[in-house]
């Protein structure tokens, strides 16, 4: 089914293949979802298409009641969607489409990453029983599924590059992004994991929480909204089940402006120089070194973050501290008022090079802890695990 633009949504080709299978509503988009509820309840299996501004939005009642509610097997192509829809401006860049499927209850969300990822998409949700709306753009995005081994499957995530310092997860044309600003991290030192959410509903929690634990701090890559996308729904997974400090790439509650995709995307940061911009910038809010610094880093640091997770709560148990130089903490903070509040926590303080490892037997103790570098990693996995936003520990009087 179509809405008097074949031309602009290629559904023309398929209308010259079966033309006895294609429908043009005309301009009617509210009209051509209840004919595809229609059809759906006489055993067919309709794709009703047109831009996502009207599939999603002029057609949203029509979409709630008349698909979602029955929970009809409607399959909804929804083209040019985000702000590359380029030159047509605001009326017709939808950023909000996502936020309103993933808001009707049983309504599937797919948005393909690339031509192989959509082509995929649509055979896979044709053999879905239920509704499921696609998300598509405009402009021409990089092939980077067109590897042997691809598989595609609905509701599941796609780590695309392992990493452990960030982790950025992506959707649509931000996944290509994603991955050109992970090479860019890798040159300063920075391992960036990228995941692939072709899904965005349901969402595959499994894959994100797996990937915060591992690297403690996430990045949401979209183009569609900050409010209601990827990015909520990744908040709301990790804020109930592991907070983790996240920043949302995506348009920022404000509407698009003409102009040509190229320039749209590097103006919104979508691509892959903007994506590093805005992971760098993240990780230095949260002041979270790049490894190639960290050497030079004091282990004053390193107590600061046990001291405050334990103060707010996520140690469940006392740990000791370990320094692997007795005098580095002394010339950053007064050491007196921290041996006062360590004495307070429950925390003992001790030194790598006085204690053996073999006959101490406390959590988390480790025989990596033979350096500052060790152990500063060390304290960074033990935070990662325990949830810990390492960016609290400004809330103290002392410090770096």
């Amino acid at each position: 089914l179509d809405a008097d633009l074949a031309g602009a949504t290629k559904t023309g080709v398929f209308q010259k293949a079966y033309p006895d299978r294609f429908i043009d509503c005309g301009i009617a988009e509210a009209n051509m979802m209840c004919i595809a509820a229609g059809l759906a309840t006489c055993g067919k299996i309709p794709f009703a298409s047109s831009f996502a501004m009207f599939a999603a939005g002029r057609a949203y009642e029509q979409v709630r009641n008349s698909i979602g509610y029955p929970k009809l097997n409607v399959k909804i192509g929804a083209s040019h969607a985000g702000v590359t829809v380029g030159e047509d401006g605001a009326s017709h860049q939808c950023n909000e489409d996502i936020a309103l499927m993933r808001s009707i209850p049983g309504m599937m969300v797919v948005n393909p990453s690339d031509a192989v990822e959509a082509a995929a998409a649509t055979k896979a949700v044709m053999e879905f029983d239920g509704p499921v709306y696609l998300r598509f753009g405009r402009a021409p995005v990089p092939v980077i599924n067109d590897y042997a081994d691809y598989k595609f499957e609905l509701g599941k995530g796609v780590v695309l590059k392992e990493g452990t310092d960030v982790t950025i997860v992506a959707t649509g044309i931000l996944v290509s992004a994603a991955l050109e600003a992970a090479e860019m991290l890798a040159k300063e030192g920075v391992s960036a994991e990228v995941i692939n959410i072709h899904t965005i509903k349901p969402l595959d929690e499994e894959v994100v929480l797996a990937s915060a634990k591992k690297t403690g701090k996430v990045v949401t890559a979209e183009e569609h909204s900050v409010i209601g996308g990827l990015g909520s729904a990744v908040c709301e997974c990790l804020s109930e089940k592991y907070p983790v400090p996240v920043k949302r790439i995506g348009v920022y509650d404000e509407f698009g402006e003409s102009g040509s995709a190229a320039a749209l995307i590097e103006k919104y940061g979508f691509d892959g120089k903007g994506v590093y911009a805005s992971v760098k910038e993240f990780l230095n809010k949260y002041n979270i070194q790049f490894p190639t610094q960290r050497y030079s880093e004091d282990n004053a640091f390193i107590g600061c973050c046990l001291l405050t997770a334990s103060r707010f709560g996520h140690l469940k148990k006392p740990l000791y501290y370990y320094r692997a130089e007795k005098d580095s903490l002394s010339n950053k903070i007064n050491e007196n008022k921290y041996n006062e509040l360590a004495m307070k926590l429950g925390l003992k303080m001790i030194h790598v090079n006085d204690i053996d490892l073999q006959k101490v037997k406390e959590p988390y103790v480790d025989k990596k802890l033979y350096n500052t570098w060790c152990v500063e990693t060390f304290i960074y996995e033990i935070l990662s695990e325990t949830a810990f936003n390492i960016g609290t520990h400004e809330k103290l009087e002392f410090g770096r």
